[in-house]
């Protein structure tokens, strides 16, 4: 997927906070930023968890919370959410499957070496890269040689499988 420029993978560009970050942090981030979820990184950069639109609903049925409240002192309000990953070395059409056989928005792009956050794949960002090869299907979108891959959903080979 990196090769094909779909996804986030500037790092600069991607925003992930701590397990110690307060909820009214996440909140705050997630509505500045329009972001439907956040990586969740411990000290040495690796991915814990995952905040998502999806976990508000849980958390917002305890109104009396303390917004001050650290993220990792509230994990425990939500069902145990896998966080659903790939590499930057998947093919577009793995990565859409999963994000399909999962019924997830987006893939948490995974360095194989440390397991820190490598980067974001969306559907939107599928959409979006679909709909620029749509337009000029011989864009360097997509390497020499290779054309768009088959995106019906299928078995996947494992990769992007939860990691708890």
């Amino acid at each position: 997927i990196s090769d094909l420029k779909v996804g986030t993978f500037d790092k600069e560009k991607i925003i992930t906070l701590s397990p110690t970050a307060s909820l009214y942090e996440f909140l705050s981030t997630m509505i500045t930023t329009g972001l439907g979820g956040l990586p969740v990184v411990d000290e040495e950069g690796t991915l814990v968890d995952i905040f998502s639109r999806y976990d508000i609903v849980y958390i917002a049925k305890e109104a009396e919370r303390d917004l001050n409240i650290p993220f990792a002192e509230i994990t425990h309000l939500r069902p145990n959410t896998p966080i659903y990953t790939c590499t930057r070395h998947d093919s577009l059409g793995s990565v859409f499957n999963h994000l399909m056989k999962f019924g997830v928005q987006r893939l948490i792009i995974i360095d194989e070496a440390d397991k820190s956050v490598d980067g974001i794949i969306t559907i939107g960002d599928i959409v979006h890269f679909m709909f620029r090869f749509y337009q000029d299907p011989t864009a360097e979108a997509v390497p020499p040689g290779e054309t768009l891959p088959d995106l019906a959903p299928a078995e996947s080979s494992g990769s992007g499988d939860p990691q708890h």
